[in-house]
């Protein structure tokens, strides 16, 4: 399992890796196209907040996008909802045995961060 993500080392967000409101801390389009070249064809793995500020609130197209929330109604099109990060890294190993992406948020990275 990968994680990956961008934290922030500016003095006002020491090892901050998103804003209050789920918006990315920066828009830096070379680290968003490496983002996309590391991550397509790969399980994504990410909470629920943090989805909904995927862009237009859609999956990200060419992954398996993998919803962790504790809402058992939260049903997406073309997602796989599951209701806890574990159940999410066992049905992203189903998918892709060698690599699964973690992409947050800072919840769903606590959880996971120990996990292999």
């Amino acid at each position: 399992m990968t994680k990956i993500v961008a934290i922030a080392c500016i003095e006002q967000h020491t090892r901050a890796i998103g804003r209050e409101d789920g918006s990315l801390l920066y828009w830096i389009k070379k680290d968003l196209r490496r983002f996309k070249t590391m991550t397509t064809g790969h399980p994504i793995i990410v909470g629920r907040k943090t989805f909904e500020t995927f862009p237009k609130g859609r999956p990200l197209p060419e992954r398996t996008n993998i919803i962790v929330t504790r809402n058992q109604e939260y049903s997406p099109d073309d997602c796989v909802v599951c209701l806890d990060p574990l159940e999410a890294l066992a049905e992203a190993k189903k998918r892709d045995n060698e690599v699964v992406y973690v992409v947050g948020g800072a919840t769903i990275y606590r959880q996971l961060l120990h996990e292999t």
